[in-house]
């Protein structure tokens, strides 16, 4: 039910916030609202669909019609026409790429308006009377992000301004469509003050700067006062400034303290501000457990995480003493470390430009830490990062190959690193060793691969200079079984240790054999995950001749772990027996394959992937959470008044 709403405030230095709707949605608060009319576009996260609510009748409905998640397709940041017959948004392809799309609310039938592939697109802003368009969209032959203009109805696209993908921002367009604003950073400071576009001739200029962090709100219908947020006070509020003919009038002017971290939606005429909060948190929580018992000693704590922005994949060091993480979204990463002893956060690296980011991975030596991704073109990077001094060393950049390898492994011993690439030419996995003080780097032929569709999972152990790999033809056959082999560098040979019979091979994948094998090269442990099961066996081979020693069912979406306990046990986390309650630790004995409950509970826990948890050297259980909360909408009432005398 949509709540009464007070009266505007009269001159005092804040305006109220009064409670719109709760719960409107199930996922993000992104979207935006024509309040005059009350109609907001949102993802029905339950498909992925495009779809728009009557906030007065409380009616939804779905604009596009993908169906269930059986299709990979979603849509993304819908932004609705200020008369509400219009909509935006960012559509994730069958292709693996995005779209910007607009549709008709009447007809629903979607036009795309790109011209050439887009590896990330956003809609930000309307003008007043619905005719431009104004979008940021990254492609594989822009160095940056590229701030354009489109009228959807007339069909064209215009490049304004590029901006470096790592200074991406929420942009807004002035009413009449003359001027954009956004923030970035001024010079080398990383907080970010708020510049001026023309979008006639692409100049742009400073609006706001201040030492604080700035961000844009939102501009009212006539132009006359600009919306942003700062936190020049210490907290982040919400500040005016009136505007004439693209040039503030007067001083900024506070409007509301505490405002938080916001989803805006926009102005009504009437000078009311919507906007949404997404009352829910995520991250990663630790837990400590008798490992032998089942026991709880500690539950879950989540990490006092300050970043603000989703967590990502993670890794705990050798030390068990820090976490690194990945945060944000593509292309805008950042790596972040949390120290658990000082509880201390920092940014290590600022990662902007990628599309996917592999899990981060410490060596051996506790300081180091392996990073592989992706690059909006499809060019994989491989980089070495010092978490100590922060500097990063690549070692492979740009690689063109879009077919190269993933789950590679590096390791680093005595200056000298030794990793794994593919070298399409001559259809080959080459073992690379570079010396790091020098660059200078020997190669050697790991294994020539005539199926180019085999699947390959690669394990480095740079101390005792071998490479442990598994060969995965792409469909069980009988001529064709799967292998488990160890290359040797000083003697350049291949010791076939493992075949795997073929019935283990559909879509199975392999942790990491040197925490998998027990210590003992002669045992193994196969996850195989069918569409509606997950089954482990636990593997016996002597000369080349394996023998299953058990198989144990497990529930789908059940996540397999690595060894604790010495050896003794697999974690495993499966769902909670009811739909609603909690995932649940279990431990899978190596012994008989008995599987045992424990107390520990896991609720928000990333259920299916091998990821989103891990377990520390000291025996500590750090796993990825999300909790899912309730979703508002709020209007600041009189958030476009003129400022009184202070």
């Amino acid at each position: 039910m949509i709540g009464v709403l007070a009266a505007p405030a009269v001159g005092g230095a804040e305006s109220p916030s009064v409670l719109l709707q709760k719960g409107i949605y199930a996922e993000e608060t992104e979207g935006n609202l024509d309040a005059a009319i009350q109609i907001l576009a949102y993802v029905d996260w339950e498909t992925g669909d495009v779809a728009i609510r009557d906030l007065n009748t409380g009616l939804n409905r779905r604009l596009t019609n993908k169906g269930s998640w059986a299709s990979a397709e979603f849509g993304l940041f819908p932004l609705i026409s200020p008369d509400g017959k219009e909509v935006a948004y960012c559509w994730w392809n069958r292709d693996a790429a995005f779209d910007l799309r607009w549709m008709s609310v009447e007809e629903a039938k979607p036009r795309v308006l790109n011209d050439r592939r887009l590896a990330w697109c956003q809609p930000d802003d309307w003008s007043a009377d619905g005719r431009q368009l104004v979008a940021q969209i990254v492609d594989e032959q822009t160095a940056g992000t590229a701030l354009v203009v489109l009228t959807p109805e007339q069909g064209g696209m215009r490049t304004v301004k590029v901006l470096p993908v790592s200074e991406y921002s929420t942009v807004r367009s002035s009413p009449d469509g003359r001027f954009l604003v956004y923030a970035r950073p001024s010079m080398e400071e990383p907080d970010k003050d708020l510049f001026l576009l023309n979008v006639a001739d692409g100049t742009e200029r400073p609006l706001i700067q201040h030492p604080a962090d700035e961000a844009v709100l939102g501009w009212t219908r006539d132009g006359g006062i600009l919306l942003f947020s700062s936190d020049r006070r210490g907290s982040t509020d919400a500040w005016a400034v009136q505007v004439h003919n693209g040039k503030t009038n007067g001083e900024p002017y506070l409007v509301k303290t505490d405002l938080g971290e916001v989803y805006p939606i926009g102005f009504t005429r009437d000078r009311r501000f919507f906007y949404g909060i997404s009352r829910r948190g995520g991250g990663i929580a630790r837990a400590r457990i008798d490992w032998e018992t089942g026991k709880v000693i500690a539950p879950p704590v989540r990490l006092p995480l300050r970043s603000g922005q989703a967590v990502g994949n993670f890794s705990v060091s050798p030390d068990s003493r820090g976490v690194v993480f990945l945060a944000g979204s593509p292309p805008r990463w950042s790596l972040r470390c949390f120290n658990l002893e000082t509880r201390r956060e920092r940014e290590l690296a600022s990662l902007a430009g990628y599309q996917t980011i592999e899990r981060p991975q410490w060596l051996s030596d506790g300081r180091t830490i392996t990073l592989w991704g992706h690059r909006l073109n499809g060019s994989l990077d491989f980089s070495l990062l010092d978490t100590i001094t922060g500097q990063m060393t690549a070692i492979i950049r740009g690689d063109p190959d879009r077919a190269a390898q993933w789950w590679h492994r590096a390791g680093i011993e005595s200056g000298r690193v030794t990793y794994v690439r593919w070298d399409a030419g001559q259809s080959s996995f080459f073992v690379i060793q570079r010396d790091l003080p020098s660059g200078t780097e020997q190669r050697r032929l790991l294994r020539k691969e005539a199926d180019p569709y085999a699947r390959y999972s690669f394990f480095v152990n740079a101390k005792e200079k071998t490479v442990d790999f598994v060969r995965l033809p792409p469909s069980p056959s009988e001529g064709d079984p799967g292998l488990y082999a160890r290359f040797v560098l000083k003697t350049g040979k291949t010791a076939e240790l493992l075949k795997l019979p073929c019935s283990f091979q559909r879509r199975a994948y392999f942790n990491d054999p040197s925490a998998l094998a027990l210590g003992d090269p002669t045992r193994i442990a196969v996850v195989a995950s069918e569409r509606k099961s997950t089954t482990v066996k636990l593997l016996d081979f002597t000369e080349g001749q394996a023998s299953v020693r058990w198989t144990v069912p497990l529930p789908n979406h059940a996540t397999v772990g690595d060894w604790v306990s010495g050896g003794r046990d697999l974690w495993i986390v499966r769902p909670g027996p009811a739909a609603k309650s909690p995932p649940e630790l279990w431990l899978l004995s190596a012994q008989s394959g008995e599987l045992r409950k424990t107390e520990l509970e896991m609720p928000g826990v990333q259920r299916g992937d091998p990821g989103s948890a891990a377990c520390a050297s000291n025996g500590e259980l750090f796993f990825r959470v999300e909790e899912r909360g309730i979703q508002e909408v709020w209007v600041m009432e009189n958030a476009g008044r003129v400022a009184t005398a202070q």
